[in-house]
């Protein structure tokens, strides 16, 4: 592979197509201190070169394109750290990525409307040296899940750590309720859970060992009125945490949850002051929780400090659930 001469312009090289050869390709070139661009359409050849020349011409990515990687510094194969695949990156996420990131682990993002925030986020952890990269998929689809997970495998060899942290929420009226409405919770808050389990748990089982924590909810465990889909899906991921845990722990493979409370994240953004204030007051703490904080009780599921937990709940919330 060419190696960039110091002070030479930043060159842009594109690589249609993100399968082993492509993403190794991507990977190599960023080490030697090229940007290069992956782009996937998943049509025919022609769509590809089509999104080549369009970037060419325009200087625009194809809306299809879902890898890129950042100004170099893309890491390394064989650091001697597990592989972590977060997905989505939320206040809560974001703060797991910088953490696991930061003591060396080789981090994939999963997201998918944040998608370029996403990206932009893995380009800024590896212009500091960190092994990142940011994959899109809607995690609602099977087959975009499967895809990922085998994008990530290209590279990095499988998952060792997967932090099921994507999540939508709905405050409604449960006889508001739409099937789209109920199916999107479901799509995304559990489904997608059940689909990042199911991708990752064939390389876990062969490597003998693996942790998955799923984020559910504190109104997973309690119930929270006008959030009846939001409540119900969360309880799932428990009910899924508990059982998955007894049927992988005999392969070595933990599976935990974590049940935030109310967490100063994006998610909580659609609240008035009026009904901050009073969650605060409700909260024996008398405050709403930090990203950085919920991101070290998931680092402590997941890491080896908690070697002989697995199938339990989690659930940091100040006290407002007991």
């Amino acid at each position: 592979f060419p190696v960039k001469a110091a002070g030479a312009p930043a060159l842009r090289p594109v690589i249609a197509g993100t399968g082993p050869a492509g993403l190794f390709c991507g990977y190599m070139l960023a080490e030697a201190g090229f940007a290069p661009i992956l782009l996937e359409r998943g049509g025919p050849v022609e769509d590809r070169e089509q999104a080549v020349e369009r970037f060419w011409k325009t200087g625009e990515l194809d809306p299809e394109c879902n890898v890129q990687f950042g100004e170099g510094g893309a890491g390394t194969f064989s650091d001697g750290k597990l592989n972590t695949l977060v997905r989505d990156h939320d206040g809560k996420g974001r703060r797991v990525l910088e953490l696991f990131a930061a003591m060396g682990y080789q981090v994939a993002i999963g997201c998918n409307h944040a998608f370029a925030e996403g990206l932009q986020f893995a380009r800024a952890l590896s212009e500091m040296g960190m092994s990142t990269m940011a994959v899109k998929a809607d995690l609602s689809q099977p087959d975009q899940v499967d895809a990922m997970f085998r994008q990530i495998e290209s590279v990095w060899g499988g998952v060792d750590i997967l932090i099921n942290n994507a999540g939508i929420a709905q405050q409604k009226l449960f006889t508001d309720i739409t099937n789209e409405d109920w199916n999107a919770m479901v799509g995304v808050n559990l489904s997608g859970v059940f689909y990042c389990c199911r991708a990752a748990l064939p390389y876990m089982i062969r490597q003998k060992a693996g942790s998955i924590v799923n984020v559910s909810s504190m109104w997973g465990i309690c119930g929270a009125s006008c959030e009846v889909h939001y409540s119900a899906v969360k309880a799932g991921v428990i009910g899924l945490t508990k059982a998955l845990a007894k049927e992988v722990g005999p392969s070595g493979i933990r599976v935990n949850c974590i049940a935030p409370g109310a967490i100063a994240t994006r998610m909580n953004d659609n609240l008035d002051e009026e009904a901050v204030a009073l969650l605060r007051e409700e909260t024996p703490l008398g405050r709403m929780g930090t990203p950085e904080e919920i991101a070290k009780a998931i680092a402590f599921l997941a890491l080896e400090d908690s070697a002989f937990t697995t199938g339990q709940v989690l659930s940091p919330n100040g006290g407002l659930v007991i």
